[in-house]
């Protein structure tokens, strides 16, 4: 009996490796895994040969495996899964009057790459050891094909593996910040709104985002007055509809310029709206000087000269200003609403995870879900509830609207404003994560700022969800119910499996179970090529079969500016 059990282990285990060995063959038929990688949106920020479709046949050629893809102003990059970083975009020839092309090269840095993002004018790269790099005036580094990386950030060394790095990095067009290993957060750039979590100098002043026909009706009365002659505070106010179905329901500002006279001497500040951002002259030079008491142009005009006399006609550049994230004439009137490095400061002691940048907001979640917010909220982007005065409030924010609406809950907002106050924040904030019957639950999976509106994949009491709060002129938030701004609500989806997503100036990509969604404003064709070029009100199914492979597994979605990229991998038949 004995000698029967080694001869059926035997037959067993032979048994065992046969099933082994079909299982093996079965997988290893003849298929290899192909990447492929699609862009769309701003040609100018794209690879000039490229199918109808969005591929980029370029990294398949290659052979190059991408780990991200993200965008500028005419400009786009790849750092690859060995962390090698390639650069193409475009610019104008201004003799020949046409566009012209850089194809994709490969730019040296031997440290490598673990992250890359573009502001309006600059390139920041994170390095394998946790350092920040930047590349300044990328537009005039793409025409000479040689990108100088330079240090700009380092954190303060500790004891023996006690160093501080930087993990996380979120760029937008004029600010940034990151957050490093032990849970700090730092911020760089235009602090003219609050977004770099210090009160920006124009905090008490009155309300110049915001009340614009405030400002209008002191624009006339002013001009009454005076009658061109020199006034103490002049406001100048041009107003533009916009287009299409929406220019009969809501007047949106194109601009705005403040003209402050002290001494005789005018400070121009201008700016878009923050529809837009902050209008940006190019700069040929990486060195910008501070001005002296020279006077300077209506703020609707770019600087000419990218260097200032001083009022000894000597030129002097400030170190402070090397590390200059947007340069317009905001900056350079006013270096207070500069920030060259800001660590932020929170109320209590926690540990911050992941930040991200919008246009004049930030966003922080902590290792507790908290999540943080700071700068602009003139389109409720900061998610402290409908927290602007009752003339511009949606109909259905106050507690007796809320009530007749059938909320079964009332919600009291974080923040007032009175129709005088910049609505900002200068100090981070905690959102509001229950409004009406919409509410947070539990973990924050991601965050994400788009150009005025923010993004927060979480859960509710159904499930894994998509909140959204902040501007929605453009559908931005996945909702048509035809409000331009939305207090905390959900994106309205076919179902709740949500694997990633990323937001743009004013469209979102969702990866929903390996399928790929989009919605809001496809204007450069920046959410798909075979959509309407307008407006998404809705997320929709944007990878079709007639012009995608079938069953294609989705590798990495990114949004960002008016562009998208995204990676597939699929099994190629050999």
């Amino acid at each position: 009996m004995f000698s029967r059990i080694p001869r059926i282990f035997a037959v067993a285990l032979n048994g065992y490796f046969l099933v082994k060995g079909k299982e093996k063959i079965i997988f290893c038929q003849s298929r290899e895994e192909e990447e492929r990688v699609f862009l769309f949106g701003d040609r100018r920020s794209l690879i000039k040969d490229m199918k109808q479709n969005g591929e980029a046949v370029f990294f398949a050629n290659n052979k190059i495996k991408v780990k991200k893809i993200t965008f500028g102003d005419s400009i786009g990059s790849c750092i690859t899964e060995d962390g090698d970083i390639y650069i193409w975009g475009s610019y104008e020839d201004k003799n020949k009057k046409e566009i012209i092309y850089v194809d994709p090269m490969k730019v040296s840095f031997s440290e490598g790459a673990n992250d890359m993002q573009f502001s309006q004018n600059d390139v920041f790269i994170i390095s394998n050891n946790g350092e920040l790099k930047i590349v300044r005036n990328y537009k005039d580094s793409l025409k000479k094909k040689e990108f100088i990386i330079e240090h700009f950030y380092k954190c303060k060394s500790g004891f023996f593996f006690q160093n501080e790095k930087i993990v996380k990095l979120s760029v937008n067009k004029f600010h940034l910040a990151f957050v490093t290993n032990k849970g700090n957060v730092y911020c760089s750039g235009n602090n003219f709104y609050g977004q770099c979590a210090k009160e920006p100098s124009f905090k008490n002043n009155i309300n110049v985002n915001y009340n614009f026909e405030f400002s209008k009706n002191m624009n006339t009365a002013f001009g009454m007055m005076n009658n061109g002659e020199n006034v103490q505070r002049l406001i100048h106010y041009n107003g533009e509809d916009t287009a299409g179905e929406y220019a009969d329901r809501e007047q949106v500002t194109d601009r705005y310029s403040i003209t402050v006279s002290e001494e005789d001497l005018p400070i121009s500040i201008s700016g878009r709206s923050s529809h837009d951002g902050v209008i940006t002259p190019q700069l040929s030079s990486n060195r910008v000087n501070i001005p002296g008491k020279s006077k300077l142009k209506d703020g609707s005009d770019h600087f000419k000269e990218s260097n200032f006399s001083n009022r000894e006609g000597k030129q002097e550049e400030e170190k402070q200003w090397n590390g200059l994230i947007g340069r317009d004439e905001t900056y350079l009137c006013d270096q207070d609403n500069y920030v060259h490095m800001n660590k932020v400061l929170f109320e209590e002691k926690t540990q911050i995870v992941d930040v991200s940048c919008g246009l004049n907001h930030t966003l922080c979640v902590d290792d507790k879900n908290n999540i943080y917010s700071f700068g602009d909220d003139s389109k409720i982007q900061l998610g402290l509830g409908e927290s602007r005065t009752n003339k511009n409030s949606l109909a259905g924010t106050r507690w007796k609207d809320q009530l007749k609406l059938g909320y079964s809950t009332i919600t009291k907002n974080l923040a007032n404003y009175s129709f005088y106050d910049r609505h900002i924040q200068s100090s981070p904030q905690k959102i509001l994560k229950k409004i009406n019957d919409n509410e947070i639950i539990d973990e924050i999976y991601k965050i994400n700022a788009g150009s005025n509106f923010t993004m927060i994949h979480s859960n509710d009491k159904f499930g894994k969800q998509l909140f959204c709060f902040g501007d929605n002129m453009y559908f931005q938030c996945g909702r048509h119910l035809g409000k331009h701004q939305h207090t905390l609500s959900t994106v309205k989806l076919p179902n709740n499996k949500i694997k990633d997503f990323s937001c743009g100036d004013k469209h979102c990509l969702l990866n929903l179970n390996d399928k790929l969604y989009g919605w809001g404003y496809n204007n450069k064709y920046q959410i798909s090529p075979f959509k309407n070029k307008g407006i998404i009100n809705y997320p929709v199914y944007i990878f079709s079969e007639k012009h995608y492979p079938d069953n294609a597994h989705i590798k990495y979605v990114n949004a960002k500016y008016n562009n998208s990229a995204v990676v597939i991998t699929h099994n190629k038949v050999s």
